[in-house]
């Protein structure tokens, strides 16, 4: 029973250590994100049944990204970027998901991930999702990415492939630095997803499978 006791007693400190290390969080801040992050994301993945072409999909998602902008600009003028001890991890992730598709506004990007680097030297924002924006504002800067997070998926070869990459030999040790996996198994993950997206397409023209990368079993489980 005492040592019971005890493992109650340091079970409820270290409760209270977290909620101390990381402060309190502001839940409608945080909410208020969600739900940008939300919007975002549903009408991307599941539009509305009523919209019949992609001339009415796209401009609902420019209107979409206007008005994640607007407010995202309001939440980094007041707060900077908005890490761990503010807005828990899925605030602070789901912010970055916002700024991670505003690619109408680079200058805000660049401004957002200088903010975001000095919270991830802190440990208070995630240092993958760092990873991804920095290669997306390379990318549309028309520079090499670092991480080889941004890809695309080519119809001939059934198989994603990523955009072109800084001594590409390196990169995984790159990604494992902020906590990626490797580069073959992210593409044949990736590789996968479109795929199965595409499945009924595959399977008229007789593809029954995509092609996959090797990847060197040192790579899998301890990476």
């Amino acid at each position: 029973m005492k040592n019971l006791g005890k493992l109650i007693v340091l079970f409820i400190a270290l409760i209270f250590a977290t909620i101390n290390a990381y402060g309190q969080i502001d839940t409608v801040l945080r909410d208020k994100i969600i739900q940008m992050a939300n919007k975002d994301q549903d009408w991307m993945m599941n539009p509305p049944k009523n919209v019949h072409d992609n001339s009415q999909f796209f401009q609902r998602m420019e209107e979409i990204y206007q008005e994640n902008y607007d407010d995202a600009k309001v939440i980094f003028s007041k707060f900077g970027f908005p890490g761990y001890n503010r807005v828990g991890k899925d605030g602070s992730d789901k912010f970055w998901l916002v700024v991670q598709h505003l690619n109408k506004w680079p200058d805000f990007q660049k401004l957002v991930l200088k903010k975001m680097e000095a919270e991830v030297k802190k440990k208070n924002a995630s240092p993958d999702k760092y990873a991804y924006l920095l290669d997306r504002i390379n990318l549309n800067k028309g520079e090499l990415q670092i991480y080889g997070t941004q890809i695309w998926y080519d119809v001939r070869y059934h198989r994603t492939f990523p955009y072109p990459i800084v001594d590409i030999k390196t990169v995984n040790k790159r990604r494992k630095a902020v906590g990626l996996e490797a580069l073959e198994i992210y593409l044949n993950t990736t590789t996968e997803s479109h795929f199965v997206l595409r499945d009924s397409i595959n399977l008229k023209s007789g593809v029954k499978k995509p092609w996959l990368y090797k990847v060197p079993s040192h790579m899998f489980g301890k990476y």
